[in-house]
C-alpha cells in the first residue's frame, strides 16, 4: 500500500492552482496558502500553521488535501493542518488550548543581586541556595554563586538522598511560581509541602518580582529544578509519591508557559526517574497515575497536549493506553468498564477503549470539537503493537471511525470538518499498519516479534 503520510509540498500545491495564475491581490500570502484561496477559499479560514504544542516531525505528518466535490469544502487531512475556525468569538486553527495556572503567584522571591546571598542563613543546603539564585538572569555574582552551589549539590551524594517527596514538590511549586494545589489533583493536601516551601523558600526580606519577568525567571527555575531531577535517583519514594511526582510535570508540561528548552527537560527528567524502575511496580505506578489522569485539566484540549507530553518520554509513554481508557469511562460515566488491578494487559485495555470509544461518540455526538479533540488523543495513543495485536479490536475501531466519517461528512460544521478528516487520517493509519493478508491465512506473524512484546502483554 503507498504510504500516504507525507508533507504538502509546493509541487503538491500546484494541483489546485488555476492555469491563470494568481491574483496579485494574494502575493502577500504564503505559496502554501494561494493556492488554497484561488480555488474560492476565503482567507480567514485558511491556515496550514501547525500546532506549537504538536511533537512530531513534519516528516511524520498527515497533511493530504482532498477536495470533497459533493460539498465543494476542502480538507486537510491532519490535526497538524486544519482550517482556521472562528465560532462563537474563538478562533480554533488547529492548536489545543493550554491553561494558565503557572506563573501566577506574585508572592514568591527570587535573588536579584549579589548582596541577597547574606539573606540566606547558613543551615540551608547547597540545593536550597542554588535553587534560590537559579532565576536570576541579570547579575553575575548571582550566576557564579548559583553555579557553585549546583556544583557542590551534585558531588553531595548525602544531601541530594535527604531530599522528600514533600520538598521535590515545594521545589517545584516555587519554581513554576504557582499554588502547590496546582500540581495536585483535586482534595489532595500536602501539609509537609507546604510548609517547607513558605518556611524555606519564600524569604520575606527579598525583592517581589515583576509581574514583567516572572516568566523568564520560573523558565529558569523550573529548568534548574528538571535538571536536578534528571540525576537523581528516585527507587526510595513510594509508588503514590511517584505518580504524585509523574502528575506535577505533566501539569508543568501541559500549561501554557511551558516552551521546547522545558519539554527537553521534561524529558530527560521522566526519563530518568522511571528508568530505574522495575515494569511490575511501573505498571502500578501508572495504575495510580491513570486514576488522577482526567483532573490534569478542565478541559479536552488540556488532555490532549498531556498525551503528547507522554508521547514525548520513552519510560511512560507505555502508561497512555490505561490512561485513556480511565478517561473515556470518566466521560461516559461507565464505571463498570474501569480496570479493578494493575494487571489487565495492553490488549484488554485497548479492548475496553474501542468498546468505550462508540459510548463517547454516542454520548458526544453533538459536540464535534470534542469528538475532534478525543480523536486527536486516540491518534496519539495508537502505536504499531497495539495495531498488530489486536485485529479483531482494530476491525472494530475501523468500522467505528468510517461510520463517524460518514456522518460528520453530512455536516457543514467547521468542527465537524475537522473532525472527518482526522478520523480519515486515523483509518489510513490502521490500514497501512494492520497485519496483511496472508498472516490470517498462515497463521504466521510477517514481522519478527519485537523485543518488548512481553512486556506489551504482561
Amino acid at each position: 500500500m503507498m504510504d500516504m503520510e507525507r508533507v504538502l509540498s509546493d509541487d503538491d500545491c500546484s494541483e489546485f492552482c488555476d492555469d491563470g495564475g494568481s491574483s496579485s491581490s494574494l502575493s502577500n500570502f504564503s505559496p502554501l496558502i494561494i493556492p488554497l484561496l484561488e480555488n474560492g477559499i476565503e482567507s480567514e479560514h485558511c491556515s496550514l500553521s501547525p500546532s506549537i504544542s504538536h511533537k512530531r516531525d513534519f516528516e511524520s505528518s498527515d497533511c493530504i488535501s482532498l477536495n470533497n466535490s459533493e460539498t465543494g469544502r476542502l480538507i486537510v487531512e491532519s490535526e497538524l493542518c486544519p482550517n482556521s475556525i472562528t465560532e462563537s468569538g474563538k478562533v480554533f486553527n488547529g492548536q489545543f488550548t493550554r491553561p494558565h495556572l503557572l506563573c501566577t503567584d506574585a508572592n514568591v522571591r527570587f535573588l536579584s543581586k549579589e548582596e541577597d546571598i547574606r539573606l540566606l542563613p547558613d543551615s540551608y543546603s547547597s540545593i536550597e541556595r542554588a535553587l534560590l539564585c537559579a532565576g536570576c538572569t541579570t547579575c553575575d555574582g548571582v550566576r557564579l554563586h548559583e553555579l557553585s552551589f549546583r556544583q557542590s549539590a551534585q558531588s553531595n551524594n548525602e544531601e541530594v538522598m535527604s531530599i522528600s517527596f514533600d520538598q521535590l514538590l515545594a521545589m517545584l511549586s516555587y519554581a513554576s511560581a504557582c499554588p502547590l494545589s496546582t500540581l495536585l489533583p483535586p482534595g489532595e493536601i500536602a501539609p509537609l509541602a507546604e510548609q517547607y516551601r513558605d518556611q524555606r523558600l519564600i524569604i520575606a526580606a527579598l525583592a517581589s518580582v515583576d509581574a514583567a519577568k516572572l516568566r523568564e525567571i520560573c523558565t529558569q527555575t523550573v529548568r534548574f529544578v528538571l535538571e536536578l531531577i534528571s540525576s537523581w535517583n528516585f527507587t526510595e519514594f513510594t509508588n503514590l509519591e511517584l505518580a504524585f511526582l509523574l502528575f506535577a510535570i505533566i501539569k508543568i508540561a501541559v500549561d501554557e508557559f511551558s516552551d521546547a528548552e522545558i519539554w527537553n527537560c521534561i524529558t530527560k527528567a521522566l526519563n530518568n526517574v522511571f528508568s530505574s524502575i522495575s515494569v511490575g511496580r511501573k505498571k502500578a505506578i501508572f495504575f495510580e497515575f491513570s486514576s488522577i489522569f482526567q483532573f490534569l485539566d478542565g478541559s479536552l484540549d488540556g488532555i490532549c497536549v498531556a498525551t503528547q507530553a507522554l508521547s514525548a518520554c520513552a519510560q511512560v509513554s507505555s502508561c497512555k493506553l490505561i490512561c485513556l481508557r480511565r478517561l473515556l469511562v470518566h466521560l461516559t460515566e461507565r464505571a463498570d468498564m474501569d480496570p479493578s488491578s494493575c494487571d489487565a494487559s495492553h490488549t484488554q485495555h485497548f479492548e475496553a477503549i474501542v468498546s468505550l470509544f462508540s459510548h463517547f461518540i454516542h454520548t458526544f455526538r453533538h459536540r464535534f470539537r470534542d469528538i475532534w479533540v478525543m480523536l486527536s488523543i486516540l491518534r496519539e495513543t495508537l502505536d504499531y503493537e497495539t495495531v498488530m495485536w489486536t485485529r479483531c479490536d482494530i476491525a472494530k475501531l475501523n468500522g467505528e471511525l468510517g461510520d463517524l466519517r460518514r456522518v460528520l461528512d453530512k455536516h457543514n460544521s467547521s468542527d465537524a470538518i475537522l473532525a472527518a478528516s482526522l478520523a480519515s487520517s486515523i483509518i489510513r493509519r490502521l490500514e497501512i499498519w494492520r497485519p496483511r493478508d496472508h498472516e490470517e491465512v498462515t497463521g504466521s506473524h510477517p514481522f519478527p516479534r519485537s523485543s518488548n512484546e512481553s512486556i506489551q502483554d504482561s
